[in-house]
């Protein structure tokens, strides 16, 4: 049976309609996932609890190095509380340093690399161009170098007569060209270095990111696994139990570029890597070494636990001999 007229215009415009493809879905699935852990991390940061810790460990260092200092001229070395709480603490403050001094020395070579090469290129163009038209000159005299024309000789007349001098050849104007020509490479160069050190070169959110997320593991105690790590937790067991169980983000283990299998799909759709997945992935690594001291602070509680119960036993075994 023939088809109606209608019913082939419904079935063109639905052929010709296109799909909407799921990378965008996923990219706003990513982007969404992205800003709730942003969310989290920065309002744990910028808590209060986050202030008064590193104000106390802040005021403890200020103390400690007075101590130090006294005890160096009275040759007193007794160890404070103070002290011993910066000491707890000492590991991730180095790391913090560290990772800061490493972020900013990498900024600051590109960005003296970018001036350099800027001032270096602006004094270089007019040599090349000097260059390039002798290199012409030559050419051209070379292709002209065939013909030969019947030339009178100059005049005596001629001859003696001096060339004009231009006016914008004078020394004095040759000079203020110059030191204009110099000063403004300088200082368009070093305009580059700065803009490129505070807005090309920046190091980007998930760098920072990976840096904290190095933090939990530090020796000693850590104010970062002790404020940021429970609502991060938190946050990552929802985005889990909103997805089955399974992290939502594509994960590559190596430069082979091999993802992690049924994981490696956000909504059971296959999707490139993205800056999203790469962030979200730092994330996962900062919740996974959270989860790590967790686990390592509960053994080493329950380590303690069973050791005082055993010497409490051996207190009471030997009290019932005498």
């Amino acid at each position: 049976p023939s088809s109606s007229p209608s019913s082939s215009m419904a079935q063109s415009s639905h052929q010709k309609t296109p799909l909407k493809p799921p990378q965008r879905e996923a990219w706003t699935a990513r982007g969404k996932l992205l800003l709730n852990f942003h969310d989290v991390i920065s309002r744990a940061i910028n808590s209060p609890d986050m202030a008064r810790k590193c104000s106390r460990i802040a005021e403890e260092l200020s103390d400690a190095e007075n101590d130090t200092a006294t005890a160096a001229s009275s040759k007193n070395y007794s160890t404070s509380s103070s002290s011993k709480s910066i000491k707890e603490y000492s590991a991730e403050a180095n790391l913090i340093i560290e990772n800061k001094s490493k972020r900013d020395a990498e900024v600051r070579n590109k960005s003296l690399a970018l001036g350099i090469l800027t001032f270096f290129s602006l004094r270089g163009f007019p040599w090349m161009r000097r260059k390039i038209s002798s290199y012409f000159q030559i050419y051209s005299t070379g292709m002209r170098s065939n013909y030969k024309f019947d030339l009178q000789p100059p005049s005596p007349l001629i001859s003696k007569m001096k060339p004009l001098k231009n006016d914008d050849s004078s020394p004095q104007k040759s000079f203020f060209r110059k030191s204009f020509r110099f000063t403004f490479d300088v200082v368009f160069s070093t305009s580059m270095t700065l803009l490129s050190g505070t807005f090309l070169f920046m190091p980007s959110p998930a760098s920072y990111i990976d840096d904290m997320s190095k933090l939990p593991l530090v020796e000693g105690k850590s104010v970062y696994a002790e404020v940021v790590c429970p609502p991060l937790m938190k946050e990552y067991g929802h985005v889990l139990m909103e997805y089955g169980g399974r992290w939502p983000v594509k994960k590559f283990d190596g430069a082979d570029g091999k993802g992690e299998g049924e994981n490696a799909t956000l909504g059971g759709r296959n999707a490139t890597i993205t800056q999203e997945d790469v962030s979200l992935n730092v994330i996962r690594d900062f919740v996974a070494n959270c989860s790590k001291r967790h686990k390592y602070e509960q053994a080493l509680v329950e380590e303690r636990d069973l050791l005082a119960a055993a010497s409490k036993n051996d207190l009471n075994v030997r009290g019932s001999w005498w």
